[in-house]
C-alpha cells in the first residue's frame, strides 16, 4: 500500500528551498498549507501533538534551540510529519524511498539547489506511539515524553548534523559491535535528553523509553 504525500509536504519544501534572507530566521512562520513553526521555521510541522513535543524540546534544551538556530541561519529546514502524511513502503516490491510504517521515526534527506541537504523530511509514526501507549496505559505524559525522545534523536541526532554539514551519513548510529552510548547519534541524543530531564540512553532498543520498559511489550 502506499498514501499519496499530501501537499503541505510539497508546500513546505517550498519554503525549505527559500534562502535565510527571505525570512525572518528567528520568528514564527505561516505559510500555505498552514505550515506553522512556533519557535523557529527551522523546524515546520502541521500536527499539534507534534508541534507541542517540538516547542517542549526547544524550551528545555538550550543546546537543541542553539543547532536548530544554526541550521535556520542556514536557510535550511526540518519538516517534521507524522507517517501519514507520507508514502508509505510496500513490503511485498520494498519500492521507493518510503517510511516502513513498522518503524517508531525514520529521518529522510531532501537535496537543496547547490545538491547538498536543504531540507530533511523526520516522520514520527504516531499512530503506533499512540497505539501502543494505550495498550502499555501510558499515561498523556509518559506518551509525550517518549514522543519527546524519539523526535530529538530524529531531529537533533540525524537532521540536524545532516543539515549544518549539507550531506546525509554525518553522525551516525552505532556501528555493529559498537557499545551505544559510544556512537555519535546516541551522545547527540544523550546531551539533549540531559537538559530536557528525559533520561539517558544506553541502548539502541526500545528500553530508553517508557513503552519498551512496560510488561508485554
Amino acid at each position: 500500500m502506499r498514501r499519496t504525500i499530501v501537499m503541505v509536504i510539497a508546500a513546505a519544501l517550498a519554503t525549505a528551498a527559500q534562502g535565510a534572507g527571505a525570512q525572518d530566521t528567528t520568528g514564527p512562520v505561516a505559510g500555505e498549507g498552514r505550515i506553522l513553526s512556533s519557535v523557529t521555521p527551522a523546524l515546520l510541522s502541521t500536527h499539534p501533538r507534534l508541534r507541542d513535543a517540538l516547542d517542549r524540546i526547544m524550551e528545555r534544551s538550550e543546546a537543541f534551540r542553539r543547532e536548530v538556530l544554526r541550521v535556520a541561519a542556514l536557510g535550511r529546514r526540518v519538516i517534521v510529519v507524522t507517517s501519514e502524511q507520507v508514502p508509505v513502503q510496500n513490503p511485498e516490491t520494498a519500492a521507493g524511498h518510503a517510511f516502513d510504517d513498522s518503524q517508531l521515526a525514520a529521518a529522510f534527506p531532501i537535496a537543496g539547489p547547490d545538491s547538498g541537504i536543504g531540507a530533511v523530511i523526520v516522520v514520527l509514526n504516531l499512530a503506533l506511539l499512540e497505539r501502543l501507549g494505550r495498550e502499555l496505559l501510558l499515561d498523556g505524559r509518559e506518551l509525550d515524553a517518549d514522543i519527546d525522545r524519539v523526535l530529538i534523536h530524529e531531529v537533533y541526532a540525524h537532521a540536524v548534523p545532516w543539515l549544518l554539514e549539507g550531506r546525509a551519513g554525518i553522525c551516525p548510529d552505532p556501528a555493529p559491535g559498537q557499545r551505544a552510548a559510544e556512537a555519535c547519534s546516541i551522545r547527540r541524543e544523550n546531551e539533549v535528553r540531559a537538559e530536557a530531564g528525559l533520561g539517558l540512553r544506553t541502548d539502541y532498543g526500545l528500553a530508553s523509553l517508557t513503552l519498551g520498559r512496560r510488561p508485554h511489550f
